[in-house]
Protein backbone atom coordinates (compact mmCIF):
# COMPACT_ATOMS: atom_id res chain seq x y z
CA UNK A 1 0.00 0.00 0.00
CA UNK A 2 1.42 3.42 -0.99
CA UNK A 3 0.66 6.64 0.84
CA UNK A 4 1.26 9.85 -1.10
CA UNK A 5 1.77 12.91 1.05
CA UNK A 6 1.08 16.27 -0.53
CA UNK A 7 2.95 19.16 1.15
CA UNK A 8 0.74 21.80 2.76
CA UNK A 9 2.21 25.16 1.83
CA UNK A 10 -0.79 27.48 1.96
CA UNK A 11 -2.11 29.05 5.15
CA UNK A 12 -5.72 28.04 5.73
CA UNK A 13 -7.95 30.95 6.70
CA UNK A 14 -11.15 28.88 6.90
CA UNK A 15 -11.77 25.43 8.29
CA UNK A 16 -14.42 22.87 7.48
CA UNK A 17 -16.23 20.08 9.28
CA UNK A 18 -16.54 16.63 7.71
CA UNK A 19 -18.40 13.49 8.71
CA UNK A 20 -17.92 9.72 8.57
CA UNK A 21 -20.35 7.00 9.54
CA UNK A 22 -20.46 3.18 9.70
CA UNK A 23 -22.99 3.47 6.85
CA UNK A 24 -20.97 6.03 4.89
CA UNK A 25 -19.60 5.49 1.38
CA UNK A 26 -16.33 6.37 -0.30
CA UNK A 27 -17.77 8.73 -2.94
CA UNK A 28 -20.05 10.66 -0.59
CA UNK A 29 -19.88 14.43 -0.15
CA UNK A 30 -18.61 14.02 3.42
CA UNK A 31 -21.18 16.26 5.09
CA UNK A 32 -23.59 15.38 7.89
CA UNK A 33 -26.26 14.16 5.50
CA UNK A 34 -23.94 12.27 3.17
CA UNK A 35 -20.98 10.99 5.23
CA UNK A 36 -17.89 9.15 4.06
CA UNK A 37 -16.90 5.69 5.19
CA UNK A 38 -14.13 5.74 7.79
CA UNK A 39 -11.21 4.78 5.55
CA UNK A 40 -12.05 7.49 3.03
CA UNK A 41 -12.19 10.07 5.81
CA UNK A 42 -8.83 8.94 7.22
CA UNK A 43 -7.30 9.11 3.73
CA UNK A 44 -8.22 12.79 3.55
CA UNK A 45 -11.68 12.52 2.02
CA UNK A 46 -13.10 12.34 -1.48
CA UNK A 47 -11.94 13.77 -3.79
CA UNK A 48 -8.34 13.40 -2.58
CA UNK A 49 -7.04 16.13 -0.26
CA UNK A 50 -10.53 17.41 0.52
CA UNK A 51 -9.63 17.50 4.23
CA UNK A 52 -7.30 20.43 4.84
CA UNK A 53 -5.19 21.56 7.83
CA UNK A 54 -7.40 22.87 10.64
CA UNK A 55 -10.44 20.83 9.55
CA UNK A 56 -12.39 18.53 11.86
CA UNK A 57 -13.70 15.07 10.98
CA UNK A 58 -16.63 13.97 13.13
CA UNK A 59 -17.18 10.23 13.49
CA UNK A 60 -20.79 9.25 14.07
CA UNK A 61 -21.53 6.59 16.64
CA UNK A 62 -21.52 2.87 15.91
CA UNK A 63 -19.09 0.07 15.12
CA UNK A 64 -16.58 0.43 12.30
CA UNK A 65 -15.44 -3.11 11.43
CA UNK A 66 -12.07 -3.37 9.75
CA UNK A 67 -8.38 -2.60 10.06
CA UNK A 68 -7.86 1.04 9.22
CA UNK A 69 -4.96 3.32 8.40
CA UNK A 70 -4.85 7.08 8.76
CA UNK A 71 -2.64 9.41 6.71
CA UNK A 72 -3.90 12.91 7.47
CA UNK A 73 -1.57 15.87 6.95
CA UNK A 74 -2.08 18.92 9.10
CA UNK A 75 0.40 21.63 10.03
CA UNK A 76 1.99 22.85 13.24
CA UNK A 77 -0.47 25.72 13.53
CA UNK A 78 -3.47 23.87 12.07
CA UNK A 79 -3.60 20.19 12.98
CA UNK A 80 -6.44 18.07 11.64
CA UNK A 81 -8.86 16.90 14.32
CA UNK A 82 -10.73 13.58 14.34
CA UNK A 83 -13.39 13.30 17.04
CA UNK A 84 -16.22 11.10 18.19
CA UNK A 85 -19.43 12.99 17.48
CA UNK A 86 -20.48 14.99 20.53
CA UNK A 87 -17.04 14.77 22.13
CA UNK A 88 -16.93 16.54 25.48
CA UNK A 89 -20.72 16.73 25.88
CA UNK A 90 -23.50 14.56 27.22
CA UNK A 91 -24.46 13.82 23.61
CA UNK A 92 -21.18 12.01 22.82
CA UNK A 93 -21.68 8.96 20.61
CA UNK A 94 -19.71 5.79 21.24
CA UNK A 95 -17.37 5.16 18.31
CA UNK A 96 -15.97 1.62 18.22
CA UNK A 97 -13.30 0.31 15.85
CA UNK A 98 -13.45 -3.50 15.72
CA UNK A 99 -10.17 -4.80 14.31
CA UNK A 100 -11.00 -8.50 14.17
CA UNK A 101 -9.95 -10.16 10.91
CA UNK A 102 -9.35 -13.92 10.83
CA UNK A 103 -6.91 -13.55 7.94
CA UNK A 104 -4.24 -11.29 9.42
CA UNK A 105 -2.85 -9.58 12.52
CA UNK A 106 -3.04 -5.89 11.70
CA UNK A 107 -4.06 -3.30 14.31
CA UNK A 108 -7.54 -1.83 14.32
CA UNK A 109 -5.98 1.55 13.49
CA UNK A 110 -2.46 2.36 12.31
CA UNK A 111 -1.36 5.99 12.26
CA UNK A 112 0.76 7.40 9.42
CA UNK A 113 -0.32 10.98 10.21
CA UNK A 114 1.53 14.23 10.58
CA UNK A 115 0.07 16.98 12.80
CA UNK A 116 -3.24 15.36 13.68
CA UNK A 117 -5.21 14.83 16.90
CA UNK A 118 -7.69 12.02 17.60
CA UNK A 119 -10.29 12.17 20.36
CA UNK A 120 -12.48 9.70 22.21
CA UNK A 121 -12.36 6.47 20.17
CA UNK A 122 -12.71 2.87 21.37
CA UNK A 123 -10.91 -0.12 19.82
CA UNK A 124 -11.69 -3.80 20.37
CA UNK A 125 -11.22 -7.22 18.76
CA UNK A 126 -14.65 -8.82 18.87
CA UNK A 127 -13.58 -12.46 18.54
CA UNK A 128 -10.20 -12.63 20.23
CA UNK A 129 -8.89 -16.08 21.11
CA UNK A 130 -7.56 -16.10 24.66
CA UNK A 131 -5.53 -19.33 24.73
CA UNK A 132 -3.16 -20.97 22.26
CA UNK A 133 -0.91 -24.03 22.26
CA UNK A 134 1.80 -22.07 20.42
CA UNK A 135 4.46 -20.33 22.50
CA UNK A 136 5.70 -16.87 21.61
CA UNK A 137 4.29 -13.44 20.98
CA UNK A 138 2.33 -13.96 17.76
CA UNK A 139 -1.38 -13.53 18.55
CA UNK A 140 -3.46 -16.69 18.16
CA UNK A 141 -5.96 -15.32 15.65
CA UNK A 142 -6.85 -12.18 13.72
CA UNK A 143 -6.31 -9.70 16.54
CA UNK A 144 -3.34 -7.48 17.20
CA UNK A 145 -2.71 -4.09 18.77
CA UNK A 146 -5.71 -1.90 19.30
CA UNK A 147 -3.76 0.97 17.74
CA UNK A 148 -0.22 1.32 16.40
CA UNK A 149 2.13 3.91 14.95
CA UNK A 150 3.95 3.68 11.66
CA UNK A 151 7.56 4.82 11.83
CA UNK A 152 6.66 7.91 9.76
CA UNK A 153 4.00 9.20 12.17
CA UNK A 154 4.89 12.50 13.78
CA UNK A 155 3.39 15.30 15.85
CA UNK A 156 0.37 13.22 16.75
CA UNK A 157 -1.99 13.36 19.74
CA UNK A 158 -4.12 10.35 20.73
CA UNK A 159 -6.55 11.61 23.34
CA UNK A 160 -8.97 9.82 25.67
CA UNK A 161 -8.93 6.49 23.83
CA UNK A 162 -10.26 3.25 25.31
CA UNK A 163 -8.40 0.13 24.10
CA UNK A 164 -9.67 -3.18 25.45
CA UNK A 165 -10.13 -6.85 24.56
CA UNK A 166 -7.39 -6.79 21.92
CA UNK A 167 -4.23 -8.88 21.66
CA UNK A 168 -2.26 -5.89 22.91
CA UNK A 169 -2.89 -2.29 23.80
CA UNK A 170 -1.31 0.58 21.84
CA UNK A 171 2.08 -0.09 20.25
CA UNK A 172 4.37 2.90 19.68
CA UNK A 173 7.22 2.10 17.32
CA UNK A 174 10.64 3.59 17.96
CA UNK A 175 11.03 6.06 15.07
CA UNK A 176 7.68 7.86 15.32
CA UNK A 177 8.38 11.25 16.87
CA UNK A 178 6.66 13.75 19.14
CA UNK A 179 3.75 11.46 20.00
CA UNK A 180 1.41 12.06 22.93
CA UNK A 181 -1.07 9.51 24.21
CA UNK A 182 -3.27 11.18 26.77
CA UNK A 183 -6.12 9.85 28.91
CA UNK A 184 -5.70 6.22 27.77
CA UNK A 185 -7.90 3.59 29.39
CA UNK A 186 -6.55 0.12 28.53
CA UNK A 187 -7.76 -3.18 29.99
CA UNK A 188 -8.39 -6.89 29.27
CA UNK A 189 -5.73 -6.94 26.53
CA UNK A 190 -3.79 -10.13 25.73
CA UNK A 191 -3.92 -13.94 25.70
CA UNK A 192 -2.31 -17.00 27.34
CA UNK A 193 0.22 -19.21 25.58
CA UNK A 194 1.77 -22.35 27.04
CA UNK A 195 4.78 -20.29 28.11
CA UNK A 196 3.15 -17.25 29.77
CA UNK A 197 0.63 -14.51 29.41
CA UNK A 198 1.17 -12.19 26.43
CA UNK A 199 -0.01 -8.69 25.63
CA UNK A 200 0.62 -5.41 27.43
CA UNK A 201 -1.63 -2.49 28.25
CA UNK A 202 0.86 -0.27 26.40
CA UNK A 203 4.09 -1.01 24.54
CA UNK A 204 6.40 1.97 23.96
CA UNK A 205 9.61 2.18 21.99
CA UNK A 206 11.43 5.38 21.19
CA UNK A 207 14.68 6.36 19.52
CA UNK A 208 13.47 9.73 18.21
CA UNK A 209 14.59 13.09 19.56
CA UNK A 210 10.97 14.26 19.65
CA UNK A 211 10.06 11.59 22.17
CA UNK A 212 6.93 9.84 23.40
CA UNK A 213 4.63 11.26 26.07
CA UNK A 214 2.27 9.05 28.11
CA UNK A 215 -0.02 11.07 30.36
CA UNK A 216 -3.06 10.79 32.63
CA UNK A 217 -3.84 7.12 31.99
CA UNK A 218 -5.52 4.19 33.70
CA UNK A 219 -4.35 0.70 32.66
CA UNK A 220 -5.19 -2.61 34.26
CA UNK A 221 -5.59 -6.36 33.80
CA UNK A 222 -3.34 -6.95 30.81
CA UNK A 223 -2.23 -10.57 30.39
CA UNK A 224 1.45 -9.61 30.58
CA UNK A 225 3.26 -6.66 32.16
CA UNK A 226 1.30 -3.43 32.13
CA UNK A 227 3.50 -0.76 30.53
CA UNK A 228 6.39 -2.25 28.57
CA UNK A 229 9.21 0.00 27.34
CA UNK A 230 11.46 -2.31 25.42
CA UNK A 231 13.31 -2.59 22.14
CA UNK A 232 16.39 -3.99 20.45
CA UNK A 233 17.78 -0.44 20.29
CA UNK A 234 18.37 1.86 23.26
CA UNK A 235 15.09 3.38 24.44
CA UNK A 236 15.19 7.07 25.28
CA UNK A 237 13.24 10.31 25.62
CA UNK A 238 10.11 8.90 27.25
CA UNK A 239 7.94 10.91 29.61
CA UNK A 240 5.33 9.26 31.82
CA UNK A 241 3.29 11.80 33.74
CA UNK A 242 0.24 10.83 35.78
CA UNK A 243 -0.52 7.15 35.11
CA UNK A 244 -2.29 4.60 37.29
CA UNK A 245 -1.42 0.96 36.55
CA UNK A 246 -2.93 -1.89 38.55
CA UNK A 247 -3.35 -5.66 38.61
CA UNK A 248 -1.30 -6.41 35.50
CA UNK A 249 -1.48 -10.14 34.75
CA UNK A 250 -4.36 -10.82 37.12
CA UNK A 251 -6.72 -11.77 34.28
CA UNK A 252 -4.18 -14.34 32.99
CA UNK A 253 -4.00 -17.91 34.24
CA UNK A 254 -0.31 -17.22 34.95
CA UNK A 255 -1.15 -14.53 37.47
CA UNK A 256 0.30 -11.21 38.53
CA UNK A 257 2.94 -9.46 36.43
CA UNK A 258 4.93 -6.26 36.89
CA UNK A 259 2.93 -3.11 36.30
CA UNK A 260 5.90 -1.26 34.78
CA UNK A 261 8.95 -2.50 32.87
CA UNK A 262 11.30 0.14 31.46
CA UNK A 263 14.42 -1.15 29.76
CA UNK A 264 15.95 -2.35 26.52
CA UNK A 265 17.35 -5.48 24.97
CA UNK A 266 19.84 -5.98 22.17
CA UNK A 267 22.08 -2.92 22.26
CA UNK A 268 20.60 -2.19 25.68
CA UNK A 269 20.52 0.97 27.65
CA UNK A 270 18.60 4.16 27.20
CA UNK A 271 18.42 7.68 28.53
CA UNK A 272 16.12 10.50 29.53
CA UNK A 273 13.32 8.75 31.38
CA UNK A 274 10.89 10.84 33.40
CA UNK A 275 8.34 9.09 35.63
CA UNK A 276 6.24 11.65 37.46
CA UNK A 277 3.07 11.02 39.46
CA UNK A 278 3.08 7.30 38.76
CA UNK A 279 0.78 4.96 40.67
CA UNK A 280 1.11 1.20 40.99
CA UNK A 281 -1.04 -1.33 42.85
CA UNK A 282 -1.46 -5.10 42.72
CA UNK A 283 -4.01 -6.98 44.77
CA UNK A 284 -1.53 -9.69 45.74
CA UNK A 285 1.48 -7.54 46.76
CA UNK A 286 3.84 -10.26 45.58
CA UNK A 287 5.44 -8.68 42.52
CA UNK A 288 7.70 -5.72 41.95
CA UNK A 289 5.97 -2.79 40.32
CA UNK A 290 9.05 -1.41 38.59
CA UNK A 291 11.67 -3.58 36.95
CA UNK A 292 14.82 -2.08 35.48
CA UNK A 293 16.18 -4.39 32.84
CA UNK A 294 19.10 -2.60 31.18
CA UNK A 295 21.57 0.19 31.84
CA UNK A 296 19.82 3.55 31.73
CA UNK A 297 21.01 7.10 32.31
CA UNK A 298 19.29 10.32 33.31
CA UNK A 299 16.55 8.51 35.20
CA UNK A 300 14.02 10.65 37.12
CA UNK A 301 11.21 9.21 39.24
CA UNK A 302 9.20 11.75 41.23
CA UNK A 303 5.97 12.18 43.19
CA UNK A 304 4.74 8.62 42.72
CA UNK A 305 2.78 6.29 44.98
CA UNK A 306 4.18 2.78 44.55
CA UNK A 307 2.29 0.21 46.60
CA UNK A 308 4.06 -3.05 45.77
CA UNK A 309 7.40 -4.70 46.24
CA UNK A 310 9.90 -2.85 44.10
CA UNK A 311 13.09 -3.71 42.26
CA UNK A 312 15.50 -0.78 42.12
CA UNK A 313 18.90 -1.96 40.88
CA UNK A 314 21.36 0.91 41.03
CA UNK A 315 23.87 -1.07 38.96
CA UNK A 316 21.52 -0.78 36.04
CA UNK A 317 21.14 2.98 36.36
CA UNK A 318 23.74 5.49 35.26
CA UNK A 319 24.08 9.05 36.58
CA UNK A 320 22.26 11.27 36.96
CA UNK A 321 19.61 9.40 38.94
CA UNK A 322 16.80 11.17 40.79
CA UNK A 323 14.23 9.41 42.96
CA UNK A 324 12.48 12.06 45.00
CA UNK A 325 9.10 12.85 46.53
CA UNK A 326 7.75 9.32 46.10
CA UNK A 327 5.99 7.06 48.57
CA UNK A 328 7.22 3.47 48.46
CA UNK A 329 6.40 0.41 50.50
CA UNK A 330 10.08 -0.45 50.82
CA UNK A 331 13.49 1.09 50.31
CA UNK A 332 15.19 -1.01 47.64
CA UNK A 333 18.01 1.46 47.07
CA UNK A 334 16.07 4.59 46.12
CA UNK A 335 17.13 6.43 49.30
CA UNK A 336 20.59 6.98 47.83
CA UNK A 337 19.11 9.25 45.14
CA UNK A 338 16.60 11.50 46.89
CA UNK A 339 14.12 11.97 49.68
CA UNK A 340 11.18 9.57 49.65
CA UNK A 341 8.74 8.09 52.16
CA UNK A 342 8.95 4.38 52.98
CA UNK A 343 5.97 2.73 54.68
CA UNK A 344 7.30 -0.77 55.39
CA UNK A 345 3.82 -2.28 54.90
CA UNK A 346 0.51 -1.34 53.38
CA UNK A 347 -1.40 1.03 55.65
CA UNK A 348 -4.28 -0.39 57.65
CA UNK A 349 -6.22 2.85 57.81
CA UNK A 350 -6.69 6.15 56.05
CA UNK A 351 -7.01 7.02 52.39
CA UNK A 352 -4.86 8.28 49.57
CA UNK A 353 -6.83 9.87 46.73
CA UNK A 354 -5.44 11.30 43.50
CA UNK A 355 -7.55 13.43 41.13
CA UNK A 356 -6.03 14.28 37.76
CA UNK A 357 -7.95 16.85 35.67
CA UNK A 358 -8.12 16.18 31.94
CA UNK A 359 -6.26 18.78 29.88
CA UNK A 360 -8.28 18.08 26.73
CA UNK A 361 -11.81 17.98 28.14
CA UNK A 362 -13.16 20.44 30.71
CA UNK A 363 -15.18 18.70 33.40
CA UNK A 364 -13.35 15.40 33.00
CA UNK A 365 -10.72 13.73 35.16
CA UNK A 366 -9.31 10.46 36.45
CA UNK A 367 -9.67 9.48 40.09
CA UNK A 368 -7.46 6.93 41.87
CA UNK A 369 -8.49 5.77 45.34
CA UNK A 370 -6.43 3.88 47.91
CA UNK A 371 -9.06 3.09 50.53
CA UNK A 372 -6.84 1.56 53.21
CA UNK A 373 -9.54 1.33 55.87
CA UNK A 374 -11.95 -0.42 53.44
CA UNK A 375 -14.81 2.00 54.02
CA UNK A 376 -17.90 1.56 51.84
CA UNK A 377 -17.65 5.07 50.35
CA UNK A 378 -15.05 7.79 49.89
CA UNK A 379 -15.40 11.56 49.82
CA UNK A 380 -13.56 13.10 46.87
CA UNK A 381 -12.77 16.73 46.06
CA UNK A 382 -13.25 17.12 42.29
CA UNK A 383 -13.22 20.92 42.24
CA UNK A 384 -10.11 20.91 40.05
CA UNK A 385 -11.60 19.06 37.06
CA UNK A 386 -13.53 22.08 35.78
CA UNK A 387 -17.12 21.30 36.73
CA UNK A 388 -19.30 24.33 37.41
CA UNK A 389 -22.14 24.47 39.92
CA UNK A 390 -25.20 22.99 38.25
CA UNK A 391 -23.26 20.78 35.81
CA UNK A 392 -24.49 17.21 35.50
CA UNK A 393 -21.76 14.59 35.77
CA UNK A 394 -21.14 10.85 35.84
CA UNK A 395 -18.51 8.74 37.56
CA UNK A 396 -17.62 5.45 35.84
CA UNK A 397 -15.60 2.55 37.17
CA UNK A 398 -12.47 1.81 35.12
CA UNK A 399 -13.30 -1.90 35.09
CA UNK A 400 -16.68 -1.21 33.42
CA UNK A 401 -16.43 2.16 31.65
CA UNK A 402 -19.30 1.54 29.22
CA UNK A 403 -21.66 0.12 31.81
CA UNK A 404 -23.85 1.98 34.23
CA UNK A 405 -22.32 4.95 36.03
CA UNK A 406 -21.56 4.32 39.70
CA UNK A 407 -22.60 7.89 40.45
CA UNK A 408 -24.74 10.38 38.51
CA UNK A 409 -25.52 13.75 40.04
CA UNK A 410 -25.42 17.52 39.71
CA UNK A 411 -22.29 19.25 40.91
CA UNK A 412 -22.82 21.59 43.83
CA UNK A 413 -19.31 22.75 44.63
CA UNK A 414 -18.75 20.24 47.45
CA UNK A 415 -17.03 16.87 47.71
CA UNK A 416 -18.75 13.98 45.98
CA UNK A 417 -19.28 10.54 47.54
CA UNK A 418 -18.13 7.54 45.48
CA UNK A 419 -19.04 3.95 46.40
CA UNK A 420 -16.19 1.50 46.99
CA UNK A 421 -18.15 -1.74 47.30
CA UNK A 422 -20.19 -3.69 44.76
CA UNK A 423 -18.52 -1.93 41.83
CA UNK A 424 -19.36 -3.29 38.36
CA UNK A 425 -16.89 -5.31 36.28
CA UNK A 426 -17.42 -5.68 32.53
CA UNK A 427 -17.51 -9.12 30.93
CA UNK A 428 -14.32 -9.58 28.87
CA UNK A 429 -14.46 -11.22 25.45
CA UNK A 430 -13.82 -14.99 25.62
CA UNK A 431 -12.28 -15.08 29.09
CA UNK A 432 -13.57 -14.96 32.65
CA UNK A 433 -13.68 -11.58 34.34
CA UNK A 434 -10.99 -10.93 36.95
CA UNK A 435 -11.85 -10.05 40.52
CA UNK A 436 -11.75 -6.39 41.43
CA UNK A 437 -9.36 -4.91 44.02
CA UNK A 438 -12.10 -2.92 45.75
CA UNK A 439 -12.88 -1.85 48.41
CA UNK A 440 -9.14 -1.33 49.02
CA UNK A 441 -8.45 0.18 45.61
CA UNK A 442 -10.35 1.48 42.58
CA UNK A 443 -9.90 3.91 39.70
CA UNK A 444 -12.63 5.99 38.08
CA UNK A 445 -13.29 8.57 35.39
CA UNK A 446 -15.57 11.55 35.98
CA UNK A 447 -17.00 13.60 33.14
CA UNK A 448 -19.60 16.23 32.48
CA UNK A 449 -22.77 15.07 30.73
Amino acid sequence: MIYLRVPRTQVQTQTSEWFASPLGVATAVGNAGDPWDLQTALNGGYPANTVQPGDTIWLRGGTYAGQFTSSLEGTLDSPILVKQYGYGTGAREQVTLDGYNAGNYLPALTFFDSYASYYGLETICSNITRTTAVAGSVPPNGCNNGIALDATANNLKIINFTVHDTAQGPFFTRAATNIEIYGLLAYFNGWDGPDRGHGHALYIQNTSAGGKFFRNAICHNSFDMGVQEWGSDPISNITVDGATIFDSGRISSFGTQANWSPGAGGAGGGSNYLFNDGVSYSSTDIYDNLTYTATMTNWTQTNGYWMNLQSFTAANLGAPIVSDGNTFLYDAGQSAYGTNTYLGARPGSGKHIIVRPNTYETGRGNITVFNWDHSSTVSVDVSGVGLQNGDSYEVRHSMDPFGAAVLSDTYGGVNITIPMTGLPIATPINVAAPAGPFPEFAAFTIWKV
